[in-house]
């Protein structure tokens, strides 16, 4: 399953030298946000600071642990095929037949 992932509000803790940030990780059953712990120095380079936060956000999410979750929003015409056949077919409404 493709993620999309996006790390913010990062911050460096100098008592622990553990970086702390928030990353939103969209997939198809929505998008969940997780924060995230990583060692490292104040010195240590974006480059490798990024997909070590991608990755332990993934982690959590395959685990289910999140703090936030929101589900995918439903397209215009998804909505009015549920509501157009979710129910008795029209034909036997017309004719009286039981569902």
């Amino acid at each position: 399953m493709p993620y999309q992932a996006n790390p913010t509000s990062i911050i460096h803790e100098a008592e622990t030298g553990m970086f702390e940030a928030t990353v939103s990780v969209e997939s198809a059953l929505g998008i969940t946000h997780h924060v995230v712990h990583v060692p490292g120095p104040i010195s240590m380079p974006f480059e490798a600071l990024r997909p070590a936060l991608i990755r332990n956000a993934i982690d959590q999410h395959k685990a289910g642990r999140f703090i936030t979750r929101k589900a995918p929003i439903e397209s215009p015409g998804v909505i009015a095929y549920r509501n157009l056949f979710s129910g008795p077919n029209l034909l036997d409404k017309f004719f009286g037949r039981a569902a």
